[in-house]
Protein backbone atom coordinates (compact mmCIF):
# COMPACT_ATOMS: atom_id res chain seq x y z
CA UNK A 1 0.00 0.00 0.00
CA UNK A 2 1.71 3.31 -0.88
CA UNK A 3 1.15 6.57 1.06
CA UNK A 4 -0.40 8.02 -1.78
CA UNK A 5 -3.40 6.05 -0.65
CA UNK A 6 -3.10 7.78 2.84
CA UNK A 7 -2.61 4.66 4.76
CA UNK A 8 -2.77 5.89 8.39
CA UNK A 9 0.03 3.40 9.49
CA UNK A 10 2.65 4.42 6.41
CA UNK A 11 1.99 8.17 7.31
CA UNK A 12 2.03 7.94 11.34
CA UNK A 13 -1.39 10.03 10.88
CA UNK A 14 -4.99 9.00 10.86
CA UNK A 15 -6.58 9.48 7.67
CA UNK A 16 -10.37 8.32 6.83
CA UNK A 17 -12.05 8.66 3.14
CA UNK A 18 -15.89 8.83 3.58
CA UNK A 19 -18.43 9.08 0.87
CA UNK A 20 -20.96 11.95 2.40
CA UNK A 21 -23.07 14.55 0.95
CA UNK A 22 -23.17 18.13 2.01
CA UNK A 23 -25.35 17.30 5.37
CA UNK A 24 -22.45 14.74 5.98
CA UNK A 25 -24.62 11.78 5.45
CA UNK A 26 -23.53 8.74 4.15
CA UNK A 27 -25.21 6.96 0.97
CA UNK A 28 -27.11 4.23 3.20
CA UNK A 29 -28.20 6.44 5.85
CA UNK A 30 -29.19 9.95 7.14
CA UNK A 31 -30.57 13.08 5.10
CA UNK A 32 -30.69 12.71 1.20
CA UNK A 33 -29.28 9.05 1.16
CA UNK A 34 -29.68 6.62 -1.68
CA UNK A 35 -30.24 3.71 0.20
CA UNK A 36 -32.92 2.27 -2.04
CA UNK A 37 -31.16 2.78 -5.32
CA UNK A 38 -27.84 1.58 -4.24
CA UNK A 39 -29.10 -1.82 -3.09
CA UNK A 40 -31.31 -2.05 -6.06
CA UNK A 41 -28.45 -1.67 -8.23
CA UNK A 42 -26.51 -4.60 -6.02
CA UNK A 43 -29.47 -6.56 -6.18
CA UNK A 44 -30.13 -6.68 -9.90
CA UNK A 45 -26.10 -6.38 -11.14
CA UNK A 46 -25.02 -9.45 -8.40
CA UNK A 47 -28.81 -11.57 -8.74
CA UNK A 48 -29.21 -11.09 -4.33
CA UNK A 49 -32.16 -12.11 -3.49
CA UNK A 50 -32.31 -9.62 -0.47
CA UNK A 51 -30.84 -6.32 -0.07
CA UNK A 52 -28.76 -7.31 1.97
CA UNK A 53 -24.96 -6.60 0.62
CA UNK A 54 -22.69 -9.07 -0.48
CA UNK A 55 -19.41 -10.50 1.77
CA UNK A 56 -17.48 -7.94 0.42
CA UNK A 57 -19.55 -5.50 1.36
CA UNK A 58 -20.70 -6.22 4.69
CA UNK A 59 -23.11 -4.03 6.94
CA UNK A 60 -21.19 -2.50 10.01
CA UNK A 61 -23.48 -4.50 12.12
CA UNK A 62 -22.24 -7.85 10.22
CA UNK A 63 -18.29 -6.83 10.48
CA UNK A 64 -16.82 -9.03 12.82
CA UNK A 65 -13.95 -6.71 13.06
CA UNK A 66 -16.73 -3.41 13.86
CA UNK A 67 -19.87 -4.81 15.13
CA UNK A 68 -19.15 -4.80 18.62
CA UNK A 69 -18.02 -1.25 18.49
CA UNK A 70 -20.33 0.40 16.35
CA UNK A 71 -23.10 2.99 17.61
CA UNK A 72 -24.47 6.46 16.70
CA UNK A 73 -21.69 8.22 17.60
CA UNK A 74 -19.42 6.64 14.80
CA UNK A 75 -19.08 6.78 11.13
CA UNK A 76 -18.12 4.46 8.01
CA UNK A 77 -15.17 5.32 5.97
CA UNK A 78 -12.12 3.91 4.11
CA UNK A 79 -8.68 3.81 5.17
CA UNK A 80 -7.64 3.72 1.78
CA UNK A 81 -8.68 4.87 -1.73
CA UNK A 82 -8.41 1.13 -2.45
CA UNK A 83 -10.56 0.16 -0.51
CA UNK A 84 -13.14 3.02 -1.62
CA UNK A 85 -12.60 1.72 -5.11
CA UNK A 86 -13.54 -1.86 -4.16
CA UNK A 87 -16.48 -1.52 -2.40
CA UNK A 88 -17.74 1.19 -4.70
CA UNK A 89 -16.46 -0.56 -7.55
CA UNK A 90 -18.71 0.37 -10.47
CA UNK A 91 -19.07 3.36 -12.78
CA UNK A 92 -22.56 3.31 -13.08
CA UNK A 93 -22.78 3.65 -8.25
CA UNK A 94 -20.49 5.77 -7.79
CA UNK A 95 -21.93 8.05 -10.75
CA UNK A 96 -24.93 7.11 -8.98
CA UNK A 97 -23.26 9.03 -6.08
CA UNK A 98 -21.93 11.67 -7.58
CA UNK A 99 -25.44 12.97 -9.51
CA UNK A 100 -27.34 12.78 -5.97
CA UNK A 101 -24.57 15.11 -4.35
CA UNK A 102 -22.20 12.75 -2.88
CA UNK A 103 -18.44 13.32 -2.75
CA UNK A 104 -15.35 11.46 -1.13
CA UNK A 105 -14.58 13.51 1.96
CA UNK A 106 -10.69 12.66 3.27
CA UNK A 107 -10.43 13.10 7.46
CA UNK A 108 -7.35 13.48 9.76
CA UNK A 109 -8.63 11.36 12.73
CA UNK A 110 -6.87 10.05 16.24
CA UNK A 111 -5.95 6.42 16.08
CA UNK A 112 -8.00 6.29 19.19
CA UNK A 113 -11.18 6.92 17.31
CA UNK A 114 -10.62 4.39 14.60
CA UNK A 115 -11.16 1.00 14.02
CA UNK A 116 -10.40 -0.74 10.62
CA UNK A 117 -11.57 -4.28 9.03
CA UNK A 118 -10.04 -5.90 6.14
CA UNK A 119 -13.45 -3.95 3.94
CA UNK A 120 -13.92 -0.83 5.63
CA UNK A 121 -13.42 1.85 8.78
CA UNK A 122 -15.58 3.11 11.31
CA UNK A 123 -13.96 6.65 13.26
CA UNK A 124 -15.76 9.25 15.50
CA UNK A 125 -16.61 12.13 13.37
CA UNK A 126 -17.00 14.87 16.01
CA UNK A 127 -13.11 13.93 16.94
CA UNK A 128 -11.85 13.64 13.45
CA UNK A 129 -10.97 17.17 10.91
CA UNK A 130 -12.57 17.36 7.08
CA UNK A 131 -9.40 18.01 5.60
CA UNK A 132 -10.21 17.84 1.46
CA UNK A 133 -13.16 17.44 -0.37
CA UNK A 134 -12.80 15.59 -3.77
CA UNK A 135 -14.81 14.24 -6.54
CA UNK A 136 -16.00 10.90 -6.06
CA UNK A 137 -15.40 9.53 -9.89
CA UNK A 138 -11.86 10.97 -10.02
CA UNK A 139 -10.64 9.78 -6.91
CA UNK A 140 -6.86 10.68 -8.11
CA UNK A 141 -5.41 12.58 -4.50
CA UNK A 142 -1.98 11.87 -4.17
CA UNK A 143 -1.36 13.29 -0.83
CA UNK A 144 -3.07 14.80 2.28
CA UNK A 145 -3.52 18.65 1.65
CA UNK A 146 -1.75 20.35 4.49
CA UNK A 147 -4.70 22.16 5.29
CA UNK A 148 -8.60 22.00 4.21
CA UNK A 149 -8.98 22.59 0.22
CA UNK A 150 -12.04 25.27 -0.41
CA UNK A 151 -14.59 22.77 -1.18
CA UNK A 152 -14.10 21.39 2.43
CA UNK A 153 -14.09 24.89 4.08
CA UNK A 154 -17.57 25.03 1.81
CA UNK A 155 -18.69 21.94 3.07
CA UNK A 156 -18.45 23.10 6.56
CA UNK A 157 -19.75 26.33 6.54
CA UNK A 158 -22.81 24.79 4.90
CA UNK A 159 -22.85 22.41 7.64
CA UNK A 160 -22.39 25.00 10.36
CA UNK A 161 -25.32 26.99 9.35
CA UNK A 162 -27.90 23.42 8.60
CA UNK A 163 -27.11 22.61 12.04
CA UNK A 164 -27.92 26.10 13.40
CA UNK A 165 -31.11 25.74 11.55
CA UNK A 166 -32.34 22.64 12.79
CA UNK A 167 -31.62 23.19 16.47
Amino acid sequence: MSKSEHNTEDLGQGYVWRIENKYGAGPYNGHGNINILVNAYFKRRLGLQSTKMDSSRPNVLDDPSLSGKFNHTWFCGFRTLAEYKLWFSSYVVRNLLKENGFFLALYMVNKENTVHSVQQSIFKRDNATLVGVYDCMQPFVKSAPSSGNDRSREVLRFRRNYEAAIL
